[in-house]
């Protein structure tokens, strides 16, 4: 993935914003259910506990991925209790997926958009929310196709939110397998998280 701090490809309201360049060759990773497919774009839901944080509107929706294994699984399992189940973790799956076109995303990783659009890179919460959500709107206006952010349970990982039509998308799954125990104990161990039987 290329990070820039370059204007995109217009005059726009986020000029000289940095930004990221995920290419076809570069590798996500998501976690879901094992029933589910890989790629899905959530439309925002009405009730903000039930959005994500750069939720479009319908007919839009977006999918949530990390750009390491360990981010994928932290940023799902154990969100709510801070423990690992592992009946939970026995349903779901761990796929690599990769975008087939170039996409140009919003680098809000990068502290420098702050300071063009002050947006702190750590933002997140139910109450950030507020900005987050017509910010993400605004960026995908201007052309960007999604947003690379800091996870919130591990903010030196980066996320990307992938901008795009809601629901299914057909895009390349490179791999889809079980959780690995390696994954599960580590991250076990990395965020002191209680494992449940």
């Amino acid at each position: 993935m290329g990070t820039s701090t370059g204007a995109g490809p217009g005059p726009g309201p986020f000029d000289g914003c940095p930004e990221a360049w995920l290419e076809p060759t570069d590798v996500l990773y998501r976690v879901h259910k094992e029933w589910h497919e890989p790629w899905y774009f959530a439309p925002r839901a009405t009730a903000m506990k039930d959005s994500g944080r750069w939720d479009l509107p319908s007919p839009w929706g977006t999918c949530y991925l990390a750009e390491v294994q360990r981010g994928a699984f932290v940023e799902v399992v154990g969100r709510q209790t801070h423990q690992i189940d592992l009946e939970d973790v026995a349903e779901r799956r761990i796929s690599a997926l990769s975008t087939p076109d170039r996409v140009r995303l919003a680098d809000v990783f990068d502290p420098g958009w702050w300071g063009c659009a002050g947006v702190a890179a750590g933002i997140g919460g139910e109450r950030g929310y507020a900005v987050t959500h017509p910010l993400a709107e605004r960026l995908h206006r201007a052309g960007f196709c999604g947003v690379r952010y800091r996870l919130r349970r591990d903010p030196d990982l980066a996320g990307v939110a992938q901008f795009g039509p809601r629901y299914l998308r057909s895009w390349p799954v490179r791999a889809t397998e079980p959780i690995s125990d390696d994954l599960v104990w580590g991250a076990a161990r990395r965020y002191r998280m209680k494992v449940l039987p």
